[in-house]
């Protein structure tokens, strides 16, 4: 009997259709329990499988499902599991608190109470693998939540198979993984480096990639989202949501809603009345603590900038640098995949003390990055050590790659454009890239002084045919759109049993 725990599942990427599918193909009988990553879309899936809510999963609210599952909590706790779990308690408190932008409440809990949750869900997930007999996870990308998180660090110590889909760079190729630290080694250098240019042949996704390269030195690569495209990205998030734009928003979108089912005059044309526009007002003024939430971070989040950019600087013509292109924080690219680097302090503080003593560490904020874990203090901070300039907001990322002299980046895409621009690149965490052409992988003092040697006896550079075979590789060994992804998942658990 195979009992699979499904993380996460939506209409628009890990739907109903290949769940149907994974379990008609497996050569078992096969229970399925599935995380939706959206409350409307339980309806979708709960005839078929059991369900839970993503946001009931986020803030720990299990109470319903130990009801309907019969589930009895802390049974299966005992002191060489809790020993175990001390272990990752930190990296799943950091990985929690990425939802504060979100959860309102999560604003006033200290340390004690995100301790708690965390206990909380080791007790609800251990509880719920044992009694269930859970022998299979599939997470649909790298553990972003704190549930996820634990879950997988569960099946880790349970030695218990777990399948992680990760998108190549907004492809339509994925890898399958075991264990999110295995993508370091998807591909290898040697790989690629003896394939005849002849026999490169590039699909549509990673040839527009690719074609980005035009070979000028002034030039941006377009596939590569521009500092400004990243902030309209980001304006759903708390912090840079004008706040009056967002509650007119809301009422209008209310008042739209009830003119579908109530709104329309004797023609069938829809009509704005009276009534309706004050019963969408008042649904709205219900939230009134979410919108007052929103009106105090998007306050906070135009002084932190502010501030920021007083304390910034921009860069020195001439300055030998290496640029350091923070993250935002928090994110899944620092925890887990940053490893014991995730966070950001430790990765700056060991570049700066490797680095020569006429080089600078160029650090610049994430453009996405609002006050949730980072405040000026932090950067102040970050100032103080030596040999660090925190650059302004406003200077724009393909600058500061090209005139640097190499770039560092725990698991940013910033490390495949680096590549693009022939400069040298510090992986500090876990990323596909890490065998590009101009990747180097480090992880200690050790590590960058010999990578710097390197850059400056000019033993690391690559060009367009080189850029061009490895992305074929990545294309080749990947997996190519999700019915792939299925069948080889499908292949594997057969062969498994």
């Amino acid at each position: 009997m195979q009992n699979i725990l499904i993380c996460i599942a939506t209409n628009k990427f890990f739907n109903g259709k290949y769940i149907k599918q994974l379990c008609s193909e497996i050569d078992d009988d096969v229970n399925c329990y599935v995380i939706v990553g959206y409350w409307w879309e339980i309806g979708l899936f709960d005839k078929d499988y059991f369900c839970f809510s993503r946001d009931d999963c986020i803030v720990g609210d299990f109470s319903k499902y130990v009801e309907s599952l019969d589930l009895k909590r802390g049974v299966f706790l005992d002191s060489k599991l809790v020993e175990d779990c001390e272990k990752f308690i930190y990296e799943a408190l950091m990985i929690q608190r990425r939802f504060e932008y979100k959860y309102p409440y999560f604003m006033s809990n200290d340390l004690k109470k995100h301790a708690q949750l965390v206990v909380e869900q080791i007790d609800f997930w251990n509880s719920f693998i044992e009694q269930r007999g859970i022998n299979r996870v599939i997470l649909s990308d790298v553990p972003h939540d704190n549930y996820e998180y634990i879950i997988y660090k569960l099946c880790e110590i349970k030695r218990i198979d777990t399948h992680i889909i990760k998108n190549v760079f907004k492809t339509n190729n994925y890898f399958l993984l075991k264990n999110y630290k295995d993508i370091n080694d998807q591909i290898c250098r040697g790989d690629y480096c003896e394939v005849p240019i002849k026999d490169v042949f590039l699909d549509e996704d990673f040839k527009s990639l690719f074609e980005s390269i035009d070979g000028s030195a002034n030039s941006d690569f377009l596939f590569f989202k521009n500092e400004t495209s990243r902030r309209k990205e980001f304006n759903s998030r708390i912090g840079t949501v004008n706040p009056i734009k967002f509650l007119i928003e809301t009422v209008w979108k209310n008042a739209e809603k009830r003119q579908n089912d109530f709104g329309l005059n004797d023609r069938g044309i829809k009509k704005l009345t009276i009534p309706i526009l004050i019963k969408s007002v008042l649904q709205a003024l219900m939230r009134m603590d979410y919108y007052i939430f929103i009106l105090y971070k998007w306050i906070s989040t135009k002084i932190f900038v502010h501030k920021y950019r007083r304390l910034s600087s921009n860069p020195i013509s001439g300055e030998k640098y290496i640029y350091f292109s923070m993250h935002a924080e928090p994110e899944a690219a620092l925890n887990p995949m940053g490893g014991w680097l995730g966070n950001q302090y430790v990765p700056i503080k060991l570049l700066s003390e490797s680095i020569p003593d006429d080089w600078y560490l160029y650090v610049k904020i994430h453009p996405a990055q609002v006050d949730v874990m980072l405040s000026i203090d932090d950067f102040i901070r970050l100032k103080s050590i030596k040999n660090i300039r925190i650059i302004s907001d406003r200077v724009r990322q393909s600058y500061l790659i090209k005139n640097s002299l190499a770039v560092a980046t725990l698991s940013g895409e910033v490390g495949l454009e680096a590549n693009f621009y022939n400069k040298p690149c510090f992986n500090l965490g876990y990323t596909y890239y890490s065998d590009a052409p101009t990747s180097i992988r480090v992880d200690s003092v050790d590590d960058i002084k010999k990578a710097i040697q390197d850059i400056n006896a000019g033993n690391i550079s690559c060009n367009k045919d080189d850029i061009k075979k490895y992305l074929f590789r990545l294309q080749n060994e990947s997996l190519k759109g999700m019915d792939t992804v299925i069948k080889e998942m499908i292949k594997r658990i057969n062969l498994d049993m």
